[in-house]
Parts: C-alpha cells; sequence; structure tokens
C-alpha cells in the first residue's frame, strides 16, 4: 500500500503502471473503489510518496510545427526524455505518427 500527498489531499493505494494515454509526467493510482479503480495524479502536484518528499523536476519541452500531407499544421512537442506527441488525429488514437520523424 503507498501513501501518496498531494497539494489537494492524501490519497492510499497502489502505485500501478500508467498506461501510454495517461497525461506526460503523472503516476496512476488505485483507489480500491469499484466505480473509481484508478487516479492519476500529476508529478507536479505531489508533495511525497509513502514519507519520502517528491521533487518533480520539470521537463524541458520543445515544439515545432510540420504541414500535414493534407495542408493543415500540426505541433509536434519534444519533451527531454520523456517522449513525443502531435497534435494530428492519428497521433491521438495511435500515439503515433509520421510527424515525429519530420
Amino acid at each position: 500500500m503507498d501513501k501518496v500527498v498531494t497539494t489537494f489531499g492524501e490519497f492510499d493505494g497502489s502505485i500501478v503502471l500508467s498506461p501510454k494515454y495517461d497525461p506526460p509526467n503523472s503516476i496512476r493510482m488505485s483507489t480500491g473503489i469499484r466505480d473509481f479503480p484508478f487516479r492519476v495524479i500529476q508529478k507536479n502536484r505531489i508533495k511525497s510518496i509513502n514519507g519520502k518528499k517528491s521533487v518533480f523536476v520539470e521537463q524541458v519541452e520543445s515544439f515545432k510545427l510540420v504541414k500535414g500531407s493534407r495542408g493543415d499544421t500540426y505541433k509536434v512537442t519534444m519533451l527531454n526524455g520523456a517522449g513525443y506527441s502531435c497534435t494530428c488525429p492519428g497521433f491521438q488514437f495511435k500515439k503515433h505518427c509520421k510527424h515525429l520523424g519530420a
């Protein structure tokens, strides 16, 4: 059982692996509640985990604008050590797209 203290409350549960569709820089925690089995908490809101002070290092973000094949412009964001994202519809569903290599 883990205890997470945040800027908005204290929570007990187990920290579990986050699926790729959770927001970057967040953790997922089981709640033990049938209708609300998981809680997603942004790391910058965490004060401590199991009594150990949490120090969140903000990810440096850079981005570039990329033209899509149909003329739309998409924003490709790169996070140092935390991955990539794109505003195109393909990335929103598959979490990968051709613009990441552009």
